[in-house]
């Protein structure tokens, strides 16, 4: 990975929030992955920085809200991302949040692409990838 857009994500997470930093690394090989399918499975727009930023970071943007509602809920509550294509959110809030998602993907191989990065990204046991035409 490019140094560049590893500093990239790193210094935005710890914008974000400090207890994230955690994550970082999983962020980074999340990056990688979407890079290295992109071209294949159509899942973003964008690459390079503008994935790190305006995609990967967005995400964890309104980190603080997050947790203020998951809190609100029982620790066995399971949250949706519907229509989660590259799985932005949805993954990535699973992990910042270490709380269960599903990811809802019409397509096939972006399901698949989803499962694979779950399991990569060292959290197949946060993340339900559900197939499902909506």
């Amino acid at each position: 990975m490019d140094e560049h857009i590893k500093n990239i994500i790193a210094d935005g997470v710890k914008m974000i929030s400090p207890e994230l930093e955690r994550i970082t690394d999983m962020l980074c090989l999340f990056y990688e992955q979407i890079e290295l399918f992109n071209a294949t499975y159509k899942l973003v727009g964008a690459g390079g920085e503008e994935l790190a930023i305006r995609h990967i970071l967005d995400c964890l943007a309104p980190y603080s809200v997050f947790v203020q509602y998951a809190a609100a809920f029982d620790e066995s509550a399971s949250f949706a991302d519907l229509g989660s294509g590259a799985g932005l959110p949805g993954l990535v809030l699973a992990a910042a949040l270490n709380r269960r998602f599903t990811l809802v993907e019409r397509m096939a191989r972006r399901a698949g692409f989803l499962r694979s990065c779950a399991a990569q990204c060292k959290i197949p046991s946060l993340v339900n990838v559900c197939e499902k035409n909506l």
